[in-house]
């Protein structure tokens, strides 16, 4: 039973001005008394949660594990010294941990985040982390990690992190990763899915394919390394060294800028395709609201660029 005219008016007019203000014909088809639907676009309005480390899927892990590993054997009589980007609530660090624990007291590990519940969650548990040479939380935006001395880092890890992370801001971000690196042996590890769990969407997210990732690194002036796993979803990694001549952050825009009109025009074609399915009787509400969504965040993210 759909509810009455008075009571949607209000939710409605939230997910007009939310989603790109479609045509309210349309949104009042919608079973707001539906609780599969209602707890979905709960899901899909409120931040990502964390997910317990025992149900991810280990490869965005082990894929760091294995680069900090390869560190420690290459470099036997110094210190490593591994920034985790997008922390979260600290669930790569206890991954390295169990898995290297006899090498840890060799690394020294920087977590940072920029949401105060995640870095609150790790301040309760710091004392999980002492087996560290060093442990540091830090409170900021993966693109703001000034204090930080230049080519510090012998690893810098961005883990399951590049969907909710704005795209204007990979080119300032990954040239301050770049001047934060060790030009002799310090690494990017980019480790994220191609497309997110349908069941899992995220209002803010963007997401890319291996081959995007490796087309807007390569323009920046990285070389980097991409590989490809099938797990639940496509899983890609992107290896990058020290690009010894700086970023070209302006090239790396336009690359950007190309990809994300791509992304548009492919976005706005299949929530056509299926905004005609919905006004024709077939049912498949989630997908369109994800994809306006969509449409909304790559309009917005083409507007931040401005000129160039």
């Amino acid at each position: 039973m759909k509810p009455s005219s008075a009571n949607t008016r209000m939710p409605l007019a939230v997910l007009a001005r939310l989603l790109l203000s479609p045509p309210e014909d349309l949104l009042r088809e919608i079973d707001f008394a539906n609780l599969d639907l209602g707890a979905f676009l709960r899901q899909y309005a409120n931040p990502p949660e964390a997910v317990d480390l025992e149900l991810r899927s280990s490869i965005r892990e082990d894929a760091v594990v294995r680069e900090i590993a390869r560190l420690l054997m290459a470099h036997t009589e110094v210190q490593i010294r591994v920034l985790d980007a997008c922390c979260g609530v600290a669930t790569l660090p206890k991954r390295v941990l169990r898995s290297i624990a006899g090498e840890a007291s060799r690394i020294a590990y920087w977590a940072v985040d920029r949401d105060t519940g995640c870095i609150e969650t790790v301040k309760s548990q710091v004392e999980d982390f002492r087996a560290f040479a060093s442990f540091t939380l830090l409170q900021r935006q993966a693109w703001d990690l000034s204090g930080l001395d230049e080519h510090s880092m012998d690893l810098i890890v961005l883990n399951n992190s590049l969907h909710e992370i704005p795209p204007h801001l990979y080119p300032s971000m990954l040239g301050v990763f770049n001047r934060l690196l060790s030009p002799e042996r310090g690494q990017i590890c980019i480790v994220d899915m191609e497309t997110l769990p349908e069941n899992s969407p995220e209002a803010i997210a963007i997401t890319w394919g291996g081959e995007e990732v490796r087309r807007f690194l390569c323009a920046g002036g990285f070389a980097p390394e991409v590989t490809l796993h099938d797990k639940q979803m496509t899983v890609y990694q992107a290896h990058c060294r020290h690009a010894p001549k700086g970023i070209r952050e302006k090239d790396m825009q336009h690359e950007i800028l190309a990809l994300l009109r791509q992304k548009l025009s492919v976005a706005i074609a299949e929530r056509q395709r299926i905004q005609a399915g919905l006004l024709s009787g077939s049912v498949d509400y989630r997908a369109w609201l994800v994809l306006t969504g969509t449409i909304a965040r790559l309009a917005e993210e083409l507007s931040a660029f401005g000129p160039l």
